[in-house]
């Protein structure tokens, strides 16, 4: 055999960062759900009663057909696309211990009494008892059916599944795809007495608080390894149930209100909450929301904040924004502050009723935002977490269309994002590139945006490029074309260089005058040359004849 040529670079780096990336690749990502998530508040079969079943999708929002475009036998989960994924299929219902990290024993068992005398009503009747027999556990958008408290702990019991499978490097991330949703329950069930709600019920379609849960149990179960956890919200509807949770880390008593005609008044009651430890949790929790908010949108509550401990971030968006405002705000402000704050594991409770075409959202989002914002999850927990995301579905109630209905196609770039965003590709904050190389601030016009990260969507990152130019150096090496492998440090540096002046360049900004000249022969670049021999010119790779 002939000896490779040998360069003279250093290029430990490259060959780290590589060396990660081949080690990350051989895990997937996991699909967790539970067919059991159809037994809460159940509609009849198309061949039982068609008629029937479009009046209920359409009158109710949160309703099974949720579950059944995603992961039912002709669910948009079972394309061919996803069958790389790791899908589990059947979870353990969450046990006790694991809701009473999060939930208060008095509003458990409230709930399961009102599912049980709803099961005796019905004499037993559990899957498609929606019409038969239901009972209000709120003011009345969230009732229960006979097999409601089963499918709220099999949902809760995928996430712990899901935690499962990331933190025991089975799986890079997870997607739990469950009904009924819950990050509007608090640790006492209903959160705000303004909607009218019962105090000791729910709201918002919620039985248990799946995301809080997952989060609790990562806490607590594998502490030695997840010591900060951040759960990102970017339902259209505040997550005022899983911000309530948060706040009442390390409480030690709360206020029961008595409101009988024979006796009102309060009282404080011992109610300890904590997931590990109540001089540590509130450090040791992120909570950022991103959301609708106005007068008109439930539940009224999420008001911009940015709060140090426990740290919450709540960003808002008013009804009818779409993509650049959303991306706005995100880059501006949710990334930068979940990257700082450096967790262990990110959680994402992934609501797409954002989506235009959503029945219930009021903001105007597309499928590609789903991806954007999950690529930019992604990137920060590659830099921070190994890539450990547990995702959980919340919101998106537009299923008409099944495969191809709004909700369908977002989950599906959801988790498309997931799978084959590459484990090397890093979290860049554009405003601080911005500021070094001296760009105009986020917000001057169409050159603030470029700064700014809204208008590089579909642009070069640093981590995409090192990942496309790893197949292509692999064959100069084998070819013995390759003079001079750039180090993983030069690479970096030249990729930021090019991110910002292709941005520029796109937007029909002229150049800064201390352009490198690897990114000005990017721009100057033929518009038919191959993507790939253009990234290997940006790093000063010379290519042989028959390559470039």
């Amino acid at each position: 055999d002939e000896p490779k040529p040998t360069s003279s670079v250093d290029f430990d780096g490259f060959l780290e960062k590589l060396a990660l990336s081949d080690s990350k690749k051989m895990l997937s990502t996991g699909i967790v759900t539970d067919c059991r998530c159809l037994l809460h508040r159940g509609i009849p079969e198309a061949t039982d009663d068609p008629w029937l079943r479009q009046y209920l999708m359409t009158r109710y929002p949160e309703q099974p057909s949720r579950w059944e475009v995603l992961c039912g036998p002709s669910g948009i989960l079972r394309a061919f696309e996803f069958e790389k994924s790791y899908f589990a299929e059947e979870s353990d219902v969450a046990p006790l211990c694991d809701l009473l990290r999060v939930h208060e024993l008095q509003y458990i068992r409230s709930i399961e009494q009102k599912v049980v005398e709803v099961g005796l009503e019905s004499g037993g009747r559990v899957g498609k008892s929606f019409f038969l027999t239901q009972r209000a556990v709120d003011s009345g958008d969230t009732k229960v059916s006979a097999g409601s408290w089963e499918a709220a702990r099999r949902a809760a019991g995928c996430v712990v599944q899901g935690v499962d499978l990331v933190c025991n490097d089975h799986c890079r991330n997870a997607f739990c795809a469950v009904r009924p949703p819950g990050h509007h329950v608090g640790p006492a069930g209903a959160v705000d007495g303004d909607l009218d709600d019962d105090p000791e019920g729910s709201q918002g379609f919620c039985l248990l608080n799946n995301i809080a849960i997952g989060a609790a149990y990562a806490r607590c179960v594998y502490r030695n390894a997840v010591r900060k956890v951040a759960i990102v919200d970017f339902d259209v509807h505040h997550g005022n149930g899983t911000e309530a949770i948060i706040r009442s880390l390390g409480r030690t008593s709360r206020q029961v209100v008595i409101d009988e005609v024979w006796l009102k008044g309060s009282f404080s009651a011992p109610a300890y909450s904590g997931w590990v430890d109540p001089a540590s949790d509130e450090d040791s929790v992120f909570f950022a929301s991103v959301h609708a908010y106005g007068n008109s949108v439930y539940p009224h509550s999420g008001a911009d904040c940015d709060d140090a401990r426990p740290r919450i971030v709540n960003i808002t968006m008013a009804p009818g924004d779409g993509s650049r405002k959303f991306r706005d705000l995100c880059s501006g402000n949710l990334l930068p502050k979940l990257k700082e704050f450096q967790p262990d594991l990110i959680f994402v409770s992934a609501g797409f009723d954002a989506h235009s075409k959503d029945t219930v959202g009021m903001c105007a989002l597309s499928t590609e935002d789903f991806t954007w914002i999950t690529t930019q999850l992604v990137r920060i927990a590659n830099a921070c977490c190994h890539g450990r995301i547990v995702s959980v579905l919340e919101g998106g109630y537009s299923t008409v269309g099944g495969p191809f209905s709004a909700l369908a196609q977002s989950v599906a770039a959801h988790v498309r994002a997931l799978m084959w965003e590459s484990p090397s590709c890093d979290f860049v904050d554009f405003a601080d590139v911005a500021a070094e190389q001296g760009h105009p601030p986020a917000g001057d016009d169409l050159a603030g945006e470029a700064s700014s990260g809204a208008a590089l969507n579909g642009s070069p990152r640093a981590g995409e490029l090192e990942v496309l130019l790893e197949d292509k150096t692999e064959q100069l090496v084998e070819g013995g074309g390759l003079d001079v492998l750039p180090s993983g440090a030069d690479l970096w540096e030249t990729a930021d260089h090019v991110e910002s002046a292709d941005a520029s360049f796109d937007q029909g900004i002229s150049a800064p005058e201390d352009e490198p000249a690897a990114s000005k022969r990017l721009r100057d670049a033929s518009d038919g040359e191959d993507v790939q021999v253009k990234r290997a010119r940006i790093a000063g790779v010379e290519l042989p004849g028959d390559i470039s």
